[in-house]
């Protein structure tokens, strides 16, 4: 209760009592009734303070405001009796207009609010300039402007000086000391503010909250804001901070999730413009997909926040709040494009990302939904930008799914290496990924089927290992109630892809499973999910390619049954019809085919702003009706495509291949054949400059420029076709035909074999037909003939391979009978192909009543009217060749039996010369044989008279040195002189006897030698040698024995010499000469002996080489007569 005195009456004092509690409602009254009773300022400000602390701010502003208003002393001296209660008032005036400045949203509001206060603060200082209450107020002021460091400056350190103390000053110490980031001396000094004044207000408490919180201490931090609620549980701030502290925590339990909503809705409401509160609970509406409430809130927020934008001086001079409301800015503009987002209002999503993204460019999330954005608008190039962006930072350079999307982005940009290598970089991060295996896949599809093969597979094997574990989980998950079965079964566009992809690289049978398991897996779905249209339509299209399929495998009847079950499922599929229509085409059923064509164009859906418009049937029709030479209805089917739905470049080329074809009609006239080259040309080379990788058009100007006899210029263009389009078989088909103009027939048969590649199967009539003329032209006659009979098995009634045929065995037997030397066998043959082909002949003529029926039951399905005339011309030409041919093969045939009795008798005459020529050979391989036998026989008896004279000049050899080592020991003997004056020796024992005993009887075994047999000789050869050895032995002996006796007479005669040198002199003169005399005869005898044994042996070895000179020089002679005869014989058999 507050007693307030009344002056009101001079020299009377009454009292007012008033409770805070019973403040009246009226505070004008109030006012009016303070100012009337002259009541002091000091009761004006205390009575103001109790309309603050119930709450009535404005009454609590009127009542300072009347209590200031006034400046004049003198009139109302009551209100400036007490000036610190005048400050106060100012100062409490200030403080009000910028609390009220920060919750209100027009701007100019904001500014005239700001500025009343600033007025305040005036006054306050214009009372006194010093007083630390208004310096303290100025400080508040500048804070809110973001001047934090001039306050600091200016007042904080100005009240240390001053010793000021008051706890505001500490408080904004701590605010400073947070902003900068020092949580912890922020959280100091409030500490010891709560220390000294326990009864702090519960901001103190909840800024300990926050410094925690910044600190990481959670627990305590959490305590703190508790504690905050418990003190006031009305304090928005801590309510709500607690809501984010447990968000941070990112706890899925449902007890914290329930919390969390309970705290959100008390901090709304406490306050519903609080831009954070309202924030964080539109996070929550949003998880809960309760969108519209999520977007309400947002709304609020972002009008909320436009309080807070007094001035934009004010926000930069705090950079921190910038940033901080900037954050909070993006944060609800990220929810709105989230909302929008998921809504699939992706032109309002981009907007709100893009708001999002400028208000803060580290808000990563809202880049990555912008690139997400851009993405399925197509905007690849902005998509990559902000996923750049994204990766860039540090913390998300490995984020999974923007490098994911970037792949994407990059394929679509056909950056197909870039793409695969960020795809490669996912599948690091996640090698279970099977979605990016299917995306590289797709990106090889076109280029690199095999490739792209691969990685669907591998995908595949992932993708079905995750349904068995699942399906292994069976029994745990079969209560879960967010189960889908269609988890559990594959993609089947996935099967389709691949079933297309394994057709492609030839993996037949595997194509086959895959369209056969997607075919089953729509059939799922579609009981599962009835109402997905989808499924449907992938099931037309598994089948449709299964159709294909059978086609491919020439099993015609099963993709015709398929074809006609899509159209019964689903009547306005055309490309069914379309199908069936071709397999009409090829069973030769044109009337069928053009039927087919024409329910085509009926079942089109007449939505053309949906759906195209017929000109596939079109088109398709003029294409049929160009087989069949109908040129105008052809041209009339064109010219409806190019006028009145499109200008479609298959009509134009379409047009253009019928001037063509008209041109090569006309040859005969130049000038109407150049009119429609030219036109031609002018259609093919518009559809070029529209799309100038149009193989077909570039196709006809090749053909156009070789009807002009451009050759090299058109052989270019299919060069280069050939190269940017390979599967396409027609400039191969070209360029060969032009080899064949030019005479090369050799590329020109390489060319076709590989055109017929292209084919399915490797089969085509026309251009097999075409390689067997180029056969037929290089003379090779067997290849031909051969690819003739193959096509004669698959098409028996085509009368042009019967009678090709049959030129080609006439020619090949006329060839033969060409020859200059024939085989029987080949004439033989050569009689034979000419009796077929008179066969093939006859049947021609024979059948040309039946083939006019033939002609006139086509007439209306198959043949247009000129083609008919065209193919009756053509039999009736190749009639009349029938005819001629037919007598040229009688004469052949007659001819031929001429030259087989001919070529008869001319073998047999070879044969016998053969025979005769084989005789002669044998005689004298005989002869030959036989000298070879003689020869060799002689060289062996030379060889032996060798080694037999060899071994007598070896013994002759050693009997020599026998005799001088015996004729070397000292017999007695005396000189005796002989008739003729010369020296003889006598011998005065027996040994000279017993050495002509021993010299005769070694003459004798000589001779006995020379008479025996081979075997003997070998005997008597191996003891003679063992003799020759012992007698070697013994000579060394012997030389040894004889040089220490020679030794010892040295030794007796000097001293012989020394005893008698002077009586015995004649003596020794005598014995000189008579020991040289005896050497003389010693050496001359052993002359002779040598001399004639080695004349003995060397007339032997002279007579020995010239006998085998003798065999040698007759061996010669008998070669040469050979040679001379066999010479003489290969003359009279040629």
């Amino acid at each position: 209760m507050l007693t307030v005195p009344l002056f009101g009456i001079p020299d009377q004092q009454n009292y007012l009592e008033i409770k805070q509690t019973q403040l009246p409602e009226d505070v004008q009254k109030l006012a009016f009734l303070l100012q009337r009773e002259r009541v002091p300022i000091t009761y004006w400000v205390q009575i103001s303070l109790m309309y603050h602390r119930l709450g009535k701010n404005q009454s609590f502003a009127y009542l300072l405001n009347e209590a200031v208003k006034d400046t004049d002393k003198k009139t109302n001296p009551h209100l400036f009796d007490s000036i610190d209660d005048r400050l106060k008032a100012f100062n409490h005036l200030a403080i009000f207009y910028l609390l009220a400045s920060e919750y209100e949203v027009d701007q100019d509001t904001v500014e005239k609010l700001f500025q009343k206060g600033m007025v305040n603060i005036n006054n306050a200082d214009q009372i006194n300039l010093s007083e630390p209450e208004t310096w303290l107020t100025k400080c508040i002021f500048q804070f809110s402007m973001g001047q934090m460091k001039n306050a600091k400056i200016q007042y904080l350190d100005h009240f240390d000086e001053k010793k000021f103390s008051h706890p505001l000053v500490n408080v904004l110490k701590s605010i400073i000391e947070f902003n900068q980031g020092n949580y912890k001396e922020s959280l100091k000094i409030l500490k010891n503010i709560l220390s000294n004044n326990p009864r702090s207000p519960n901001y103190i408490r909840y800024a300990i909250g926050l410094c925690y919180f910044r600190i990481g201490n959670i627990e305590k931090a959490r305590f703190a804001f508790q504690r905050v609620i418990e003190l006031e549980p009305d304090h928005e701030m801590a309510v709500i901070s607690l809501a984010i502290l447990e968000i941070s925590t990112q706890q899925d339990v449902p007890d914290v999730q329930n919390q969390i909503r309970r705290l959100l809705e008390l901090a709304f409401k406490i306050n519903h413009k609080n831009p954070l509160t309202l924030r964080y609970l539109a996070e929550h509406y949003f998880q809960k997909r309760s969108y519209h409430i999520a977007q309400q809130l947002c709304e609020n927020a972002l009008k909320s926040l436009e309080r807070c934008r007094r001035k934009e001086a004010t926000i930069k001079e705090n950079p921190n709040f910038r940033k901080e409301l900037e954050q909070l800015k993006s944060d609800i503009y990220f929810i709105l494009g989230k909302i929008n987002h998921v809504q699939e209002n992706y032109q309002d999503a981009l907007g709100f990302y893009s708001k999002a993204v400028k208000c803060n460019n580290y808000n990563f999330s809202a880049q990555f939904c912008l690139g997400k954005v851009h993405y399925s608008f197509n905007n690849f190039q902005e998509a990559e930008n902000c996923l750049d962006t994204v990766l860039s930072n540090p913390k998300h350079k490995d984020c999974y799914e923007a490098l994911r999307l970037l792949a994407q982005t990059k394929s679509r940009q056909n950056k197909i290496n870039e793409a695969v290598e960020l795809f490669k970089r996912v599948l690091e991060l996640n090698p279970q990924d099977f979605e990016a295996n299917f995306e590289i896949a797709q990106m090889f599809e076109q280029t690199e089927p095999k490739h792209a093969l691969v990685y669907y597979e591998g995908g595949l094997k992932i993708l079905q290992n995750e349904i068995d574990e699942r399906q292994h989980q069976e029994s745990s998950l079969q209560d879960d109630p967010n189960r889908n079965a269609s988890d559990d079964i594959v993609p089947p566009e996935i099967l389709l892809n691949v079933g297309t992809l394994r057709l492609e690289v030839g993996k037949i049978l595997e194509a086959f499973e895959s369209f056969s398991a997607s075919i089953k897996n729509c059939q799922k779905l579609i009981q599962l999910k009835p109402d997905d249209n989808r499924f449907k339509a992938i099931l037309i299209t598994a089948k449709f390619n299964l159709g294909y399929w059978f086609e491919l495998q020439n099993r015609l009847g099963e993709a015709s049954e398929q074809y006609k079950q899509i159209t019964s499922q689903e009547p306005s599929y055309v490309d069914a019809y379309l199908r069936l229509a071709y397999l009409a085409r090829n069973r030769g059923d044109m009337k069928r085919a053009l039927e087919y064509v024409e329910i085509a164009k009926s079942k089109q859906i007449k939505k053309p702003e949906e759906f195209s418009r017929p000109v596939n049937q079109f088109c398709l029709k003029g294409k049929f009706y160009s087989d069949i030479s109908e040129i105008q209805k052809a041209s009339d089917e064109f010219k409806f495509v190019n006028e009145k739905l499109s200008r479609d470049s298959y009509a134009i080329i379409g047009m253009a291949n019928l001037k063509y074809e008209i041109s090569t009609r006309i040859r005969q006239d130049v000038k109407q054949q150049e009119s429609y080259l030219r036109n031609a040309m002018d259609k093919y080379i518009a559809v070029l400059e529209t799309d100038e990788s149009n193989a077909f058009a570039a196709l006809g100007v090749a053909n156009v420029l070789a009807e002009h006899g451009k050759t090299s210029e058109s052989m270019e263009i299919y060069k280069a076709v050939k190269e940017n389009s390979p599967a396409i078989p027609h400039p191969l088909i070209n360029q060969a035909h032009l080899c064949v103009e030019h005479k090369n027939l050799t590329g020109a048969i390489n060319l076709y074999k590989k055109a017929l590649e292209k084919f399915q199967g490797g089969r085509d009539l026309e251009v097999e037909l075409y390689l067997s003329k180029a056969y037929y032209k290089m003379m090779d006659f067997e290849n031909c003939k051969k690819i003739l009979y193959q096509l004669m098995q698959r098409y028996p009634h085509d009368l042009r391979l019967k009678f090709n045929l049959g030129l080609c065995l006439m020619d090949q037997a006329r060839e033969t009978f060409n020859k200059h030397v024939r085989k029987v066998s080949e004439t033989k043959e050569a009689i034979a192909q000419l009796h077929h082909s008179h066969k093939l002949i006859l049947h021609i003529l024979r059948t040309g009543s039946s083939q006019q029926d033939l002609f006139s039951q086509h007439h209306y399905s198959n043949m247009s009217q000129d083609q008919l005339q065209m193919e009756r011309i053509n039999f009736r030409e190749m009639h009349r060749v029938c005819d001629d041919k037919l007598s040229l093969i009688k004469e052949m045939i007659q001819s031929g039996d001429s030259y087989l009795s001919h070529d008869a008798e001319f073998e047999k005459q070879i044969m016998d010369q053969e025979n005769n020529k084989l005789t002669k050979i044998k005689e004298i391989q005989s002869v030959q044989e036989k000298q070879e036998q003689d020869k060799l026989e002689r060289q062996r008896q030379i060889q032996e008279q060798e080694e037999q004279i060899a071994e007598k000049y070896a013994e002759s050899v050693a009997q020599l040195a026998l005799k001088n080592l015996i004729k070397e020991k000292k017999p007695k003997h005396n000189e005796s002189q002989g008739d003729d004056g010369d020296k003889e020796m006598k011998f005065d024992s027996d040994d000279d006897g017993i050495m002509q005993d021993y010299m005769f009887h070694q003459d004798e075994e000589e001779d006995k030698v020379f008479n025996e047999d081979d075997e003997s000789i070998h005997k008597r050869r191996e003891k003679k040698k063992k003799d020759k050895k012992d007698k070697k032995d013994k000579k060394k002996k012997d030389k040894k024995d004889k040089k220490d006796k020679k030794k010892k007479k040295k030794k007796s005669r000097r001293e012989n010499g020394e005893n008698n040198a002077n009586g015995e002199g004649n003596n020794e003169d005598n014995d000189q000469s008579r020991d040289k005399n005896v050497r003389r005869l010693k050496l001359k005898r052993n002359r002779d002996i040598e001399e004639a044994a080695e004349g003995e042996v060397g007339e032997q070895l002279t007579q020995h080489n010239q006998d085998e000179e003798d065999i040698i020089r007759d061996d010669q002679n008998e070669e040469n007569a050979e040679a001379n005869k066999e010479s003489e014989n290969e003359q009279m058999i040629d």
